[in-house]
């Protein structure tokens, strides 16, 4: 599979696409999963348990974030032989953003592997947990506008070498967990969940 290099329109583009597709793909699966008993979470307390092609921990999310408790590694053998691991998921938002229940990992990618202490987001594919973005996937990109905490604002995505990086022409829709942000400061960009976040934003 062709991936274009890091930092090109075309590599921003190609992951908008990915992320565009991985939703309309997961979102399909949910919709024939067994529906949830009065619309709630099956049994589903911290620290428990789950293994790869168990219900959602929570209805109606097509995607799953968390940390890695264990290396994941790279498959074999064309993906034939998974790499496997655990994932402690994380769920709310803002404040109440914490910890839930532990999921088991199914990894058929050949070419990457994670490893303990990664932030990674993971979603159900043919009935096996697979890991889909990780906290490297990471851009940059600078604000166009004044936005408070809490709120989501435009940010124009930017790339090259460092220190000398111009727009892209690309922007997207980044979500502010953080503090408030005056316009033109930098941050990076990340997609967690089902949104794009700005972190580690420029004073």
């Amino acid at each position: 599979m062709y991936l274009p290099p890091p930092g090109t329109l075309a590599r921003l583009r190609y992951l908008e696409a990915l992320v565009e597709q991985f939703d309309t793909d997961l979102k399909r699966l949910w919709k024939r999963l067994p529906t949830v008993p009065d619309g709630g979470v099956v049994g589903m307390q911290p620290g428990t348990a789950v293994v790869p092609g168990s219900p959602l921990p929570e209805a109606g999310s097509p995607l799953v974030e968390g940390i890695l408790q264990s290396d994941l590694p790279a498959a074999t053998a064309g993906g034939m032989t998974p790499g496997t691991g655990t994932l402690l998921t994380y769920t709310g938002a803002g404040g109440s953003w914490g910890p839930g229940s532990t999921l088991g990992l199914i990894n058929r990618n050949a070419e990457a592997g994670w490893e303990a202490g990664d932030y990674l987001v993971a979603g159900l594919v043919n009935e096996e947990w697979r890991p889909l973005f990780r906290k490297a996937a990471r851009l940059l990109g600078k604000t166009t506008a004044a936005f408070n905490k809490g709120t989501t604002g435009t940010v124009d995505l930017y790339a090259g070498a460092a220190g000398s990086e111009s727009s892209t022409g690309v922007s997207v829709a980044a979500y502010n967990r953080f503090a408030n942000i005056d316009t033109g400061k930098w941050g990076h960009v990340s997609y967690v969940g089902e949104a794009w976040e700005l972190s580690a934003a420029e004073c």
